[in-house]
């Protein structure tokens, strides 16, 4: 049986990576007013995260809960106890062995688990470890994440159909002006990071991309 999170994962849209170095304004304003937009997953994304961050972590997900959302962490599953799941890059998922990582984490099924991918095999390196959603991508050139060049569409159509079996947040370049692009090519949901955390008004541009999202 699913757990709760894992069920409001399935309706979820909007994922937003938090890295409070990106903000514009202050984070915590920053995250209340992508909440209020409309994002349904945060993912806390530092690097590195130290003990001296729990308290941060804390916040994230006590305001995340206050409006129904998911707190995912990034990487480091000391911090996965704070948390409703863990997202692992590909460079983190190669440290586990394979068909391991349910097993390493201190809190196991009771989280959701989430792994970026970038290709078929990595999506068929994934499956090993039974994640409850990818990350696929990127979807067109990011500052923020290092790629020069997006996916094709015919590689973007490749993961959108490898991954239909569970959520699958496209990631890298996205934001109002493109989104409705991805809509077209059957992305149901994305997840995104500078363009929310750096606006002047990242409510709006959350509300924006959830409209644009849910119409599609």
């Amino acid at each position: 049986m699913p757990t709760e999170a894992q069920r409001r994962l399935r309706t979820a849209k909007l994922y937003l990576l938090l890295t409070r170095s990106l903000c514009r304004a202050d984070p915590r304003a920053t995250l209340e007013a992508a909440l209020d937009g409309g994002v349904d997953v945060v993912q806390i994304r530092e690097k590195p995260l130290v003990a001296g961050d729990r308290a941060w972590i804390e916040e994230v997900v006590a305001t995340c809960h206050a409006h129904g959302a998911l707190a995912i962490v990034n990487d480091d599953a000391s911090f996965l106890d704070d948390c409703d799941g863990l997202h692992l890059g590909q460079g983190d998922l190669a440290a586990y062995p394979e068909g391991a990582v349910r097993q390493a984490l201190p809190s196991g099924h009771d989280k959701v688990l989430g792994i970026s991918t970038h290709d078929l095999d990595e999506v068929a390196r994934a499956l090993v470890e039974a994640p409850d959603y990818f990350g696929i991508g990127p979807c067109f050139a990011t500052a923020t994440k290092g790629y020069e060049r997006g996916l094709t569409p015919a590689g973007l159509a490749e993961l959108v159909a490898a991954t239909a079996d569970r959520p699958a947040f496209a990631i890298g370049g996205i934001t109002p002006d493109n989104v409705t692009e991805l809509v077209r090519a059957g992305v149901e949901r994305i997840a995104v990071s500078s363009c929310i955390l750096a606006a002047m008004d990242p409510r709006s541009v959350a509300a924006r991309l959830q409209s644009a999202l849910t119409a599609g």
